[in-house]
Order: C-alpha cells, then structure tokens, then sequence
C-alpha cells in the first residue's frame, strides 16, 4: 500500500499524509472522538526525508502510547514538522 496525497501547501500534505496512514491502519479511525491531545515534533535532515520521518513518528507515538490518532494539526517550517495528533487510547 501507499499514501497519496494532493493538497494546497506543504503543510497539508503532511495533515493529508497522516490521514492516509490512519486510512490504512485504521480505516473507521474517523468513527473514534479524540479525547487526547499528543505534541508532535520531528526533524529531519533535509526536506527530501522530512514526510518519511514524520509518518515514522507518527507510527512510533501511536505504538508507544497504544493509540489511534483521529485529527491533526501539523506547522511545517524548513525541515521540521510541529504539531498536535488528537486521538484516543
């Protein structure tokens, strides 16, 4: 499987992005009401590996805390990713 996605701007790639992982992995994920709030920060070395890196952080936050991430809210500036994911454990 992969995730496409086609947004406006950079930043919505990555909203978009996390949605199509949680598409994927939990595909009535819209069904659940998010309860919790989780701050997301990822860098990366250059733009190029900077979407990698912040799916993998995703899936590395919902497996540490046994969640699924409902919603986000993502600021990308250079090569970090800021954020909250709302969900539910």
């Amino acid at each position: 499987p992969r995730i496409e996605t086609e947004a406006d701007s950079l930043t919505d790639s990555f909203v978009e992005a996390a949605r199509g992982l949680m598409d994927l992995l939990v595909p009535d994920h819209q069904e659940f009401e998010s309860t919790i709030a989780v701050p997301i920060f990822c860098e990366s070395s250059d733009l190029e590996f900077l979407l990698a890196d912040w799916i993998n952080t995703l899936i590395f936050e919902m497996n540490a805390r046994s969640m699924i991430f409902t919603k986000f809210d993502v600021f990308v500036e250079g090569i970090n990713v800021k954020g909250t994911a709302y969900g539910v454990s």
